[in-house]
């Protein structure tokens, strides 16, 4: 099975352009392609883009930005583990 792997950090690089326009041709190109894509920014705009609607507290970032949150505001414990 191929895989194609692509990330970056960096704001304002063109990340989201890039992946739409590979998801489009390897949509035109196979539709029986196994296709998941994961976008971790907070702001995520990837459902914007493609037109669905997606539930912000159910994403990466969502999920990472309600956890800062929780942490600055003191909700967690600072010597909670991870295992917790």
């Amino acid at each position: 099975m191929k895989k194609i792997i692509s990330f970056s950090g960096k704001g304002g690089v063109g990340k989201s352009t890039l992946l739409i326009l590979m998801l489009k041709y390897l949509l035109e190109k196979s539709n029986k392609l196994d296709i998941l894509v994961i976008d971790a920014d907070p702001d995520a705009n990837i459902g914007d883009i493609i037109g669905k609607e997606i539930n912000f507290k159910e994403t990466i970032g969502g999920k990472m930005k309600v956890l800062k949150n929780k942490i600055q505001k003191r909700q967690i414990p600072l010597d909670v583990s991870k295992d917790q």
